[in-house]
């Protein structure tokens, strides 16, 4: 490798970039499997074709075109075409944003990881997924879009503008409250508290009437007499009785447990809101949307335990709502 522009060893460039190259595969992929298996064969690809990077961009900038490449090329396939996209829950850390310009606005970067952006992005064609991705996450200019897609700068100019225009329609208008906001976390001990206690009237204070639940995969309730029926089958002695909090795709969430038949309790799923405020100065927060994930394998993602045998182990495990 000594022929090569740039000094640093390959391992510590590729150990570098390997966040964000994942993250980027998650963005354009929304399967944490399949962008796991994306992101390897990106590395890869790098590593193979080292000797013949020139140094005339970032290294970074020439791993995420590869990786841009591998992904398209994926998204194309016929296996891939067949399929329908739920995306996957993921548990978000700073690590995915290490890699990335540090100009790049971080909290817009991490919008660009919160499950209803990956959700709106899987309705858009692969092209126009990576034209956003590239232009308004990586924040790259159409002309170096152009050059990564070996298209012309009018064309990129143009899927640009279609794709924005789509993800308006599907993004909420309402201002959310971030993760971190003394107010959100205030209302997710509401939230848990409500149906702990099996509160069908403290649950819906929690919506409005354009409130959205979607319960994986694909089904959802608009407004509080279908999110009534979505609550109503569980109700009667089959809520949750113990609500963890954890970070999943940037946004504090609910991760949820059940006693089961040993006395002891049992994860039923992780719920994963969108908080907004009223204009109203008055008027408590809302859930704009929330994500119902009941699958084993988004449950692990949290990084809990499946089973839990008393109250003293669970304040051991996490924040308590």
């Amino acid at each position: 490798m000594s022929s090569s522009p740039n000094a640093r060893p390959l391992d510590a460039l590729l150990q570098e970039v390997q966040p964000s190259v994942f993250a980027l595969c998650y963005r354009l992929v929304g399967s944490i499997e399949d962008a796991e298996d994306l992101a390897q064969e990106s590395l890869f690809k790098m590593a193979r074709g080292y000797e013949n990077f020139e140094g005339r961009a970032q290294f970074r900038t020439w791993a995420h075109r590869i990786t841009t490449n591998t992904c398209y090329n994926f998204l194309k396939s016929a296996r891939k075409r067949r399929e329908i996209v739920v995306p996957d829950p993921l548990e978000t850390t700073d690590e995915f944003l290490k890699a990335v310009d540090p100009d790049l606005d971080a909290d817009e970067l991490r919008e660009s990881l919160e499950f209803s952006f990956i959700c709106v992005l899987q309705e858009l064609s692969p092209l126009q997924r990576l034209v956003v991705v590239l232009r308004d996450v990586l924040g790259w200019s159409v002309a170096e879009t152009a050059e990564a897609l070996g298209s012309a700068p009018a064309p990129v100019k143009n899927i640009h503008s279609r794709a924005r225009k789509q993800l308006r329609k599907g993004r909420p208008a309402r201002r959310l409250l971030s993760g971190s906001h003394p107010d959100a976390e205030a209302f997710m001990r509401k939230f848990a508290k409500a149906h702990v206690a099996a509160d069908m009237d403290a649950i819906l204070n929690c919506y409005d009437n354009q409130s959205v639940v979607v319960s994986f995969p694909t089904t959802r309730y608009r407004g509080k007499t279908e999110i009534e029926s979505f609550y109503a089958p569980v109700i009667d002695g089959k809520m949750p009785t113990l609500f963890i909090g954890v970070k999943m795709n940037g946004r504090l969430s609910a991760a949820c447990y059940h006693p089961n038949k040993h006395g002891s309790l049992q994860h039923t799923g992780v719920a994963i809101p969108e908080i907004y405020r009223p204009l109203n100065p008055f008027a408590s927060p809302r859930i704009h949307q929330v994500f119902w994930a009941f699958q084993p394998e988004h449950f692990k993602r949290a990084n809990l335990p499946s089973v839990i045998d008393s109250a003293e182990d669970a304040k051991k495990v996490g924040q308590l709502l």
